[in-house]
């Protein structure tokens, strides 16, 4: 008998909170370029150092600099008010 697994009751609440409402273009194609930053990330440290890819500052430097150029697009893309 395997044992079931629940989700932590933040992970819960965020996902019925994102559940809540529709993304917008733009928040799909930001959170398009983040998902592809980190597999870009990802799959260049497989190809050139995997051994690095159990080393803990790693395992948030990726994300975090996907994030970080995602949000400098967005940053740069944001319309304007007239």
């Amino acid at each position: 008998m395997s044992a079931r697994v629940s989700p932590p009751a933040g992970a819960s609440r965020l996902a019925l909170t994102l559940a809540a409402r529709k993304l917008t273009e733009r928040e799909g194609r930001l959170l398009k370029l983040m998902s592809g930053l980190m597999m870009l990330g990802l799959g260049t440290l497989l190809l050139l150092a995997p051994q690095l890819i159990s080393q803990v500052g790693i395992a948030f430097g990726l994300p975090a600099v996907a994030v970080g150029l995602t949000w400098l697009a967005a940053r740069l893309t944001r319309s304007k008010p007239n």
